[in-house]
């Protein structure tokens, strides 16, 4: 998981601390909602894990995932984000 959280934060050029805040910036919301998604649908991770790694609620990671998804299928990186 920390693997992938890198991955992304490097991917949208910005840092793993970034992602970590409660921040409600449109551009760390996208960045978040991308790892959230990639992480529950396709690592297997549950969204409590996901929470206490990124200091958010579970709600809130419930919610980025679905958001995520279609950040991910539209911006067609689902592909090049999972490669290790």
């Amino acid at each position: 998981m920390d693997a992938l959280l890198s991955k992304v934060a490097s991917f949208y050029k910005t840092d793993v601390e970034s992602l970590k805040t409660k921040s409600k910036s449109p551009v760390i919301v996208k960045i978040r909602s991308v790892f959230c998604y990639l992480a529950v649908r396709k690592l297997d991770r549950s969204c409590t894990a996901i929470a206490r790694k990124l200091n958010i609620s579970q709600s809130t990671v419930s919610k980025a995932v679905i958001r995520g998804q279609g950040i991910v299928h539209e911006a067609k990186v689902e592909k090049v984000l999972l490669e290790y």
